[in-house]
C-alpha cells in the first residue's frame, strides 16, 4: 500500500510539471515554434519523426527547436521576476 501510494505521489508530480511545461510552451506566440515544442516535450516525438511530420528538413527542426526554447528561456525568466 505504501508503495502505490509513491507511485500515486510521483505520478500526480509528473502531471503537474507536465502541465507546468505546457503552460509555457502555450505562452509562445509562434505557431511552428509551440508545435515543435509540442511534439517534442508533450508527445515526445523523436526529431526526425517531427521533421516528418511538420514537413521540414531535419536542419530547419533544429533551427526551429533553438528559437523555440529561447522563447521558453525568455517566459521562464519573465515568471521568475
Amino acid at each position: 500500500a505504501a508503495y502505490s501510494e509513491t507511485i500515486d505521489k510521483r505520478i500526480d508530480e509528473l502531471y503537474s510539471i507536465k502541465n507546468e511545461i505546457l503552460a509555457a510552451i502555450n505562452e509562445v506566440e509562434d505557431n511552428t515554434l509551440r508545435r515543435l515544442l509540442i511534439l517534442r516535450y508533450i508527445k515526445f516525438y523523436t526529431w526526425e519523426e517531427i521533421a516528418e511530420r511538420m514537413n521540414y528538413s531535419m536542419r530547419r527542426v533544429y533551427d526551429f527547436h533553438g528559437r523555440a526554447l529561447k522563447h521558453i528561456f525568455e517566459i521562464i525568466y519573465e515568471r521568475l521576476q
